[in-house]
Protein backbone atom coordinates (compact mmCIF):
# COMPACT_ATOMS: atom_id res chain seq x y z
CA UNK A 1 0.00 0.00 0.00
CA UNK A 2 2.88 2.33 0.83
CA UNK A 3 4.68 1.60 -2.55
CA UNK A 4 0.96 2.42 -4.55
CA UNK A 5 0.87 5.98 -2.47
CA UNK A 6 4.73 6.58 -3.48
CA UNK A 7 3.88 5.70 -6.75
CA UNK A 8 0.94 8.83 -6.81
CA UNK A 9 2.84 11.57 -6.23
CA UNK A 10 3.74 12.88 -10.26
CA UNK A 11 -0.62 12.31 -10.25
CA UNK A 12 -1.51 13.81 -6.77
CA UNK A 13 0.32 16.70 -5.28
CA UNK A 14 1.80 16.08 -2.02
CA UNK A 15 1.52 11.87 -1.85
CA UNK A 16 5.22 11.39 -0.93
CA UNK A 17 4.99 13.90 2.28
CA UNK A 18 1.21 12.26 3.07
CA UNK A 19 3.71 8.46 2.82
CA UNK A 20 6.28 10.53 5.29
CA UNK A 21 3.49 11.66 7.52
CA UNK A 22 1.89 8.15 8.17
CA UNK A 23 5.47 6.29 8.42
CA UNK A 24 6.26 9.07 11.51
CA UNK A 25 2.85 8.00 12.88
CA UNK A 26 3.26 4.37 12.86
CA UNK A 27 6.82 4.66 14.15
CA UNK A 28 5.15 7.31 16.71
CA UNK A 29 3.11 4.95 17.99
CA UNK A 30 5.74 2.01 18.37
CA UNK A 31 7.59 3.78 20.39
CA UNK A 32 5.55 4.96 22.29
CA UNK A 33 3.62 1.52 23.24
CA UNK A 34 7.18 0.85 23.80
CA UNK A 35 7.65 3.33 26.19
CA UNK A 36 4.90 2.33 28.22
CA UNK A 37 5.49 -1.29 28.37
CA UNK A 38 9.45 -0.29 29.58
CA UNK A 39 7.74 2.14 32.17
CA UNK A 40 5.15 -0.40 33.50
CA UNK A 41 7.67 -3.15 33.85
CA UNK A 42 10.18 -1.42 35.51
CA UNK A 43 7.42 -0.17 37.95
CA UNK A 44 6.23 -3.70 38.13
CA UNK A 45 10.02 -4.82 39.17
CA UNK A 46 10.37 -2.18 41.76
CA UNK A 47 6.43 -2.47 43.87
CA UNK A 48 6.68 -6.00 43.19
CA UNK A 49 10.34 -7.58 43.54
CA UNK A 50 11.90 -4.83 45.56
CA UNK A 51 9.39 -2.59 47.91
CA UNK A 52 8.50 -6.09 49.41
CA UNK A 53 12.05 -6.49 50.62
CA UNK A 54 13.07 -3.09 51.40
CA UNK A 55 9.68 -1.53 52.77
CA UNK A 56 11.37 1.65 54.69
CA UNK A 57 12.60 3.15 51.32
CA UNK A 58 11.04 6.05 49.99
CA UNK A 59 8.27 6.58 47.18
CA UNK A 60 10.99 8.45 45.48
CA UNK A 61 13.67 6.21 46.04
CA UNK A 62 11.32 4.03 44.37
CA UNK A 63 10.62 5.83 41.54
CA UNK A 64 14.14 6.76 40.58
CA UNK A 65 14.97 2.78 40.87
CA UNK A 66 12.20 2.27 38.72
CA UNK A 67 13.59 4.48 36.01
CA UNK A 68 17.22 2.73 36.34
CA UNK A 69 15.36 -0.38 36.04
CA UNK A 70 13.90 1.14 32.79
CA UNK A 71 16.54 2.42 31.12
CA UNK A 72 18.28 -1.20 32.07
CA UNK A 73 15.71 -2.72 30.41
CA UNK A 74 16.24 -0.75 26.94
CA UNK A 75 19.35 -1.25 26.68
CA UNK A 76 19.15 -5.03 26.07
CA UNK A 77 16.25 -4.13 24.07
CA UNK A 78 18.03 -1.09 21.44
CA UNK A 79 21.21 -4.23 21.16
CA UNK A 80 18.38 -6.83 20.37
CA UNK A 81 16.67 -4.34 17.67
CA UNK A 82 20.12 -3.51 16.34
CA UNK A 83 20.43 -7.31 15.51
CA UNK A 84 17.18 -8.58 14.63
CA UNK A 85 15.67 -7.87 11.39
CA UNK A 86 15.06 -4.30 11.69
CA UNK A 87 11.65 -4.07 9.68
CA UNK A 88 9.01 -2.24 11.59
CA UNK A 89 6.91 -5.20 12.01
CA UNK A 90 9.59 -7.06 13.25
CA UNK A 91 10.38 -4.54 16.03
CA UNK A 92 6.62 -4.42 16.39
CA UNK A 93 6.73 -8.74 16.91
CA UNK A 94 10.05 -8.53 19.62
CA UNK A 95 8.10 -5.38 20.90
CA UNK A 96 4.66 -7.56 21.61
CA UNK A 97 6.60 -10.79 22.68
CA UNK A 98 8.32 -8.91 24.98
CA UNK A 99 5.16 -7.94 26.64
CA UNK A 100 3.44 -10.83 26.66
CA UNK A 101 5.47 -11.77 29.67
CA UNK A 102 3.30 -9.40 31.60
CA UNK A 103 0.20 -11.70 31.08
CA UNK A 104 0.53 -13.68 34.20
CA UNK A 105 0.81 -10.94 36.46
CA UNK A 106 -2.01 -8.95 34.89
CA UNK A 107 -4.92 -11.72 33.46
CA UNK A 108 -4.22 -14.84 35.07
CA UNK A 109 -3.75 -12.80 38.69
CA UNK A 110 -6.98 -11.26 38.86
CA UNK A 111 -8.49 -14.29 38.07
CA UNK A 112 -6.61 -16.13 40.45
CA UNK A 113 -6.16 -14.57 43.86
CA UNK A 114 -4.09 -17.35 45.26
CA UNK A 115 -1.20 -16.40 42.66
CA UNK A 116 1.85 -15.28 44.48
CA UNK A 117 3.81 -12.12 44.11
CA UNK A 118 7.09 -13.97 44.16
CA UNK A 119 5.72 -16.52 41.71
CA UNK A 120 4.74 -14.43 38.96
CA UNK A 121 7.91 -12.29 38.99
CA UNK A 122 9.96 -15.17 38.80
CA UNK A 123 8.22 -16.63 36.03
CA UNK A 124 8.06 -13.16 34.32
CA UNK A 125 11.74 -12.83 34.62
CA UNK A 126 12.71 -16.67 33.16
CA UNK A 127 10.01 -15.77 30.39
CA UNK A 128 11.71 -13.10 29.54
CA UNK A 129 14.94 -14.93 29.22
CA UNK A 130 13.86 -17.77 27.59
CA UNK A 131 12.00 -15.25 24.60
CA UNK A 132 15.27 -13.30 24.50
CA UNK A 133 17.38 -16.38 24.17
CA UNK A 134 14.99 -17.64 21.47
CA UNK A 135 14.90 -15.12 19.68
CA UNK A 136 18.45 -13.94 19.26
CA UNK A 137 19.15 -17.82 18.77
CA UNK A 138 19.22 -17.53 14.94
CA UNK A 139 17.80 -20.66 14.23
CA UNK A 140 15.17 -20.94 17.17
CA UNK A 141 13.40 -17.61 17.13
CA UNK A 142 9.93 -20.03 15.93
CA UNK A 143 10.41 -23.04 17.67
CA UNK A 144 7.88 -25.87 16.49
CA UNK A 145 6.25 -22.87 14.55
CA UNK A 146 5.27 -21.31 17.82
CA UNK A 147 6.66 -17.72 18.42
CA UNK A 148 9.46 -17.23 21.07
CA UNK A 149 7.29 -14.92 23.48
CA UNK A 150 4.45 -17.73 23.83
CA UNK A 151 7.41 -20.18 24.98
CA UNK A 152 8.04 -17.50 27.42
CA UNK A 153 4.56 -17.23 28.67
CA UNK A 154 4.56 -20.84 29.06
CA UNK A 155 7.22 -20.85 31.22
CA UNK A 156 6.53 -18.00 33.49
CA UNK A 157 3.02 -19.70 33.49
CA UNK A 158 4.61 -22.87 34.88
CA UNK A 159 7.01 -21.12 37.09
CA UNK A 160 3.78 -18.93 38.44
CA UNK A 161 1.69 -21.43 39.07
CA UNK A 162 3.89 -24.24 40.27
CA UNK A 163 5.40 -21.57 42.97
CA UNK A 164 2.17 -20.65 43.94
CA UNK A 165 0.80 -24.00 44.35
CA UNK A 166 3.91 -25.04 46.61
CA UNK A 167 3.31 -21.94 48.34
CA UNK A 168 -0.45 -22.51 48.88
CA UNK A 169 0.06 -26.16 49.90
CA UNK A 170 3.06 -24.87 52.40
CA UNK A 171 0.44 -22.65 54.17
CA UNK A 172 -2.12 -25.45 54.58
CA UNK A 173 0.35 -27.82 55.82
CA UNK A 174 1.46 -25.60 58.51
CA UNK A 175 -2.01 -24.70 59.69
CA UNK A 176 -3.13 -28.26 59.78
CA UNK A 177 -0.31 -28.99 61.98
Amino acid sequence: MLYVIAQLDPFIYGASHLLTLYLAAGIAAIMSTIDSALLTLGSMITHEGIRPNKPHWSQAKLQTLGKILSWALMVPMVVAAIYLPSSIWSLLVFMLETMLQLVPAVIVGVWLPQLQGRAVFCGMVMGLVITLGLKLTANWSMPLGIHSGLWGVIVSLTIALVMSLKSVAGRSVKLTT
